[in-house]
Order: C-alpha cells, then structure tokens, then sequence
C-alpha cells in the first residue's frame, strides 16, 4: 500500500506508467490501483471493468479490459477489478491509457434497472455496455443465472440498497461495495 500524499488526482490520465503500475492507494475507506488500459476499448468512468487474465507474472492486477467484451450468457470466470474514476482511453491512446480504479470500499453508481427486483447484500458483477446513464449496467447475479452456465464470480459487488423491479431499462442510483482486491 502506497503511503503518504498522492501526488496526481485520482481522475488525472497518464500516457505512461508515471505513477508505477499495480500501485495501490487507500483514502477515506476507499482502496485504489493505478493500472493500464490493456484493451481496445475506452473504459467508462464510474463503470465496471475487467482484470485481463495473463500467465505473464508482472501483468497480473494491473491491465484491465472494458466488460464489454465479456460475454456473461457463456463466461466461465469473470475477473472484476474495479470502477475506473474517470474514462481510459484505449491501450496506446495519445489522451492517455494510464489511470486510476477504485477496487475497494463503498461507491454510488447507476445501475440498469432489471425486470427482477435485486435484494440487499446480492453479489453482482456489472457491465459498461448499456448507455451512459447506466454506466454500471445491469448487474448479473450468480444466484438468478442458469443452473447450466456455471459461471464463478470471485469478485464484484455487493448490492448496498434494494433495487425494486421494473419493466422499463431505466437508470437507478444504488449505493454498493466495491469488493475487488484480492
């Protein structure tokens, strides 16, 4: 863990590895890593991102990719690794593929309304694939999946505040806790 004064703005984009990648930070209850965007898609800011599995020693828990190339109908693991504080752009883009994700600790983000109501203290991954008023997007729950996929979660979050069901895609605002750092 990272001690002492920060010395960018956790929103700050870097076109380099300036802040040591895989770094962590905590403030105020919140845990934060400095990482690469290893993907071709731009991460959304306040979304939910993926850790890209690697067998390569010093790339693991610093690239992340967009969720949204993360089929979860068939995906056997999924890897969250946070919520990106501002958008990332895309592995060698010149406005900087270099950022900072909370991976730890309570957040607000708006999340896809879903046609069944999410209970309190649900685990959920999320995705960015939704418009940008849901960020987030719909959160996917092990337990309200097909007995048939399979699927393991061993990160994500937990549901803060109940979500009632709707028949419309709407955007709501839930609290949750980011549980990511492992």
């Amino acid at each position: 863990m990272l001690t002492g004064l920060l010395r960018v703005p956790l929103s700050q984009l870097n076109t380099n590895d300036g802040q040591v990648i895989g770094s962590l930070t905590e403030i105020k209850a919140k845990t934060y890593r400095y990482i690469k965007n290893a993907g071709s898609t731009a991460l959304i800011a306040r979304a939910s991102c993926m850790e890209m599995l690697t067998s390569v020693e010093g790339g693991m828990k610093t690239r992340v990719i967009s969720g949204d190339g993360i089929n979860t109908t068939t995906a056997f693991i999924g890897l969250p690794a946070g919520m990106p504080m501002s958008a990332i752009g895309p592995s060698g883009s010149d406005t900087g593929a270099f950022g900072w994700i909370q991976c730890k600790g309570p957040a607000k983000v708006s999340i896809h309304q879903m046609a069944t109501a999410i209970a309190v203290g649900s685990f959920a991954i999320g995705t960015s694939a939704l418009p940008a008023s849901q960020p987030f997007g719909k959160a996917y729950i092990r337990t309200a999946d097909s007995a048939t996929t399979a699927k393991l979660y061993s990160r994500g979050v937990i549901i803060m505040q109940a979500i009632a069901s709707t028949g419309a895609a709407t955007a709501v605002s839930c609290l949750v806790d980011i549980q990511c750092l492992s």
